[in-house]
């Protein structure tokens, strides 16, 4: 549990010498912790008060290659290399509420779709948690930027928003742009660890109260 993670980390109980005043304060700041959770696997989506035990999520998350992605055989027929058949997919990637979120859909368009489903779990996990302060930090995990080259590749010139629709640190400002959110805010590029290493700068704030 990661709000236990994070109490045990500032609390009295730790080994870090503190007079009576800190360790008061450190008791009070652990109670006022608040984590919410969302996320989509495949076409599961959740929020923070859904316990994963009881979601039907497989063990094993790669499927064959939906038909709205890439006709496989189709393109092992025409083209000089083998289409992947199998892998992890999340289902209604391409579908996203541009109103909602005060999106020309020209920007939507060139947004990548890891900033899109950034944009709708985070406002499922804001809208789980209680009304309070907005010093709150975002700290996004982020590596790939192929949507760019498919971009590129089909869509019709270059576009103002082609430049912002795949930065990989446009991704954590477009939340707290879009959210009002005013505690820290990066991407981390760390490649494979890059939600563990994440994880360990948002704990590393909280800890020094930064938000």
């Amino acid at each position: 549990d990661i709000v236990g993670l994070i109490a045990s980390e500032i609390s009295p109980s730790t080994d870090v010498d503190c007079g009576a005043s800190e360790a008061v304060a450190a008791a009070s700041f652990s109670d006022s912790l608040e984590v919410g959770r969302a996320a989509r696997i495949r076409s599961i989506s959740f929020a923070s008060a859904v316990d994963l035990r009881q979601l039907d999520i497989p063990s094993d998350a790669s499927r064959e290659t939906p038909f709205d992605r890439w006709d496989v055989e189709k393109l092992n027929r025409e083209s000089q290399t083998v289409a992947t058949r199998f892998g992890v997919f999340i289902d209604g990637v391409d579908l996203f509420d541009t109103t909602m979120f005060a999106l020309p859909r020209e920007q939507a368009v060139a947004c990548c779709p890891q900033q899109r489903l950034l944009l709708r779990e985070t406002f499922k996990t804001l809208s789980a948690r209680s009304p309070g302060s907005l010093d709150v930090g975002v700290y996004v995990g982020i590596a790939s930027i192929e949507y760019s080259v498919m971009v590129s590749r089909y869509a019709s010139g270059t576009k103002a928003y082609n430049a912002t629709g795949s930065t990989l640190s446009v991704a954590s400002g477009r939340l707290s742009f879009t959210f009002g959110l005013q505690g820290p805010c990066m991407s981390v590029d760390t490649a494979c660890s890059s939600s563990l290493v994440t994880t360990h700068s948002a704990l590393m704030s909280i800890i020094g109260r930064q938000c």
